[in-house]
């Protein structure tokens, strides 16, 4: 309350505090059904890793164009979401198709195929359709899931880095067994050197004694 008074609770000066707070937005959000969110940075550092070529071709170009930040992790979270499509849907795919006079047909199982002469407009048409039907939504600086999608989301997220881990171990493992090979065959080698040496000494001592 402006009177500095405890006990005394001003109702308007509280729904004002919560909404410029962003408490109000956040329980809408939940309320819409997307409970989990994160920044446009946690987005990328969790889930770039599905597709770190488009990451890494997105921040060559940002930084041959002075591109800030901000602007930047917006179209890495947007490409990203487009990209994983099918990890978040489950079973949504595009297919683009270059026509003869350059147009590009947009095959896609939600919506009749659309037609457009540059993908970046289709893109940026479709792209809340896309969010819509997956169960994902960007914000101006957090990307909102949707439970399911957040499920999905993370079991690709959980697969992929369950592939690098066995490549890594298959790789150790690899190493390990050459090494130990190298060390038995040290060994071996000089076990036979020194039973040849041993084997020549007494052929040696034989000789000298007819």
């Amino acid at each position: 309350n402006d009177k500095n008074v405890r006990n005394c609770l001003d109702i308007k000066r509280i729904a004002g505090q919560l909404a410029s707070g962003g408490v109000l937005a956040a329980v809408h959000v939940s309320r819409a059904g997307f409970p989990v969110r994160m920044l446009h940075s946690e987005f990328i550092s969790r889930y770039g890793i599905l597709s770190p070529g488009l990451v890494k071709m997105i921040k060559e170009k940002s930084s041959k164009h002075y591109i800030i930040k901000i602007d930047q992790d917006r179209e890495i979270c947007q490409s990203l979401i487009l990209d994983c499509v099918p990890f978040l849907s489950g079973k949504l795919s595009f297919k683009f198709h270059k026509l003869n006079n350059g147009d590009m047909r947009v095959e896609s199982p939600m919506n009749e195929t659309k037609l457009s002469s540059n993908p970046k407009n289709f893109y940026k048409a479709f792209f809340q359709d896309v969010c819509s039907k997956c169960g994902v939504q960007m914000g101006t600086s957090k990307v909102f899931f949707r439970q399911e999608a957040f499920n999905r989301a993370e079991k690709a997220r959980m697969t992929y880095l369950g592939e690098i881990i066995k490549k890594i171990q298959a790789i150790y493992r690899g190493y390990e067994k050459r090494r130990s090979f190298l060390i038995a065959r040290t060994v071996v080698l000089v076990l036979q050197s020194h039973v040849r040496r041993r084997q020549a000494k007494k052929k040696y001592v034989a000789a000298l004694t007819l």
